[in-house]
């Protein structure tokens, strides 16, 4: 059994598979230079505070650029894919919508993560507490000695580890750097 190619055919694949290739190296330039002028103007931002731990510091910077990179980054792959869909001629809509229903079963799932995760950036990026810092939660003041993505640990006076929840530690943290300057978190 012979196969033919239609030459005309081929020559089209050929073209849309390289307009879709041209496309996500653009795209891909374009997430890279918008990431460099993100991190630019953030860096004031992202300025070491003085007496604080270098390596905290680099915690620090590492973890509130990560979010949005990864956004840029997420949203140039999904631009890329439906530019793809379209010059290939496949329907857009349906995997749209799929996308969609995916994103929303996994917030909804990962509602609590999610939350906790986003008072860790906010915690960061409004600088309200860092590693070394001593808070006040009630009566008792502790030491911060790490801060994760969904969790904080921090270790009393009397030597007691706690290990605390972002959201829950935003509402009730009032703190002092380690100048001795008192932090609270705006409430």
């Amino acid at each position: 059994m012979e196969v033919q190619f239609d030459l005309a055919l081929m020559n089209q694949f050929f073209a849309r598979a390289l307009a879709a290739i041209v496309v996500a190296i653009v795209l891909e330039a374009c997430g890279l230079v918008f990431c460099k002028w993100l991190e630019r103007s953030l860096s004031h931002t992202l300025s070491q505070r003085h007496g604080q731990n270098m390596h905290w510091y680099a915690i620090r910077r590492r973890r509130l650029l990560k979010p949005p990179q990864a956004f840029i980054r997420l949203s140039l792959a999904l631009l890329a894919i439906f530019i793809a869909l379209e010059i290939f001629d496949l329907p857009i809509l349906p995997f749209a919508i799929w996308l969609l229903a995916v994103m929303f079963l996994l917030v909804l799932a990962c509602r609590r993560l999610i939350e906790n995760a986003l008072a860790c950036y906010i915690m960061m990026f409004e600088d309200i507490i860092g590693v070394g810092d001593k808070v006040r939660m009630g009566n008792c003041w502790a030491t911060v000695e790490h801060i994760g993505w969904f969790a904080t640990r921090l270790k009393d006076e009397e030597g007691f580890v706690h290990t605390i929840m972002n959201a829950s530690l935003m509402q009730l943290v009032r703190g002092v750097d380690s100048k001795g300057n008192e932090k609270t978190n705006g409430t």
